[in-house]
């Protein structure tokens, strides 16, 4: 299990387990621990998951693919990981406010996805957030949102 999602699972969350042998068929199992550390050269989590093999369909040391039933984050936004700013007191974005005037807003990061991070707090959904700013843009300074290109001809 990817680090990045691995404090979403305890034990008893439900996942579906797959192998090659049985295209199509999903073995349903349950989570029962976790190595309670991250592998150094992986950056993953093993996972212990238990099923029904009472056929003995399932060999030891098989191939699988498991589907984590993962549950939904209460995350507000996701923003590309260009947009934050680390600060100081903390990351922070930059929102082009409805007066065309820069705001600089602390916020949570509920996960970092690599390219992306979800955010839990500090960002509204409708907020116009400023990627890639640069580190001289402070609040209070003057945007303006550019719109597309049009483009001419056929």
């Amino acid at each position: 299990m990817p680090q990045t999602y691995s404090g979403l699972l305890a034990r008893g969350a439900a996942a579906d387990v797959t192998v090659p042998e049985y295209p199509g068929e999903t073995f349903p199992a349950t989570v029962t621990a976790d190595a309670q550390a991250v592998g150094a050269q992986t950056g993953a989590v093993l996972m212990e998951l238990q099923l029904d093999n009472a056929a003995g369909r399932l060999t030891s040391g098989a191939y699988a693919q498991v589907a984590f039933k993962l549950p939904a984050t209460s995350a507000v936004a996701r923003l590309p990981a260009t947009a934050l700013q680390f600060r100081r007191n903390g990351p922070v974005v930059a929102i082009a406010g409805p007066d065309g005037r820069v705001q600089v807003r602390p916020v949570t990061i509920a996960r970092d996805l690599g390219s992306s991070v979800e955010i839990s707090s500090g960002v509204a959904p409708t907020d116009r957030v400023i990627d890639n700013p640069p580190e001289s843009l402070a609040a209070g300074d003057a945007v303006r949102i550019a719109t597309p290109a049009r483009k001419t001809g056929g």
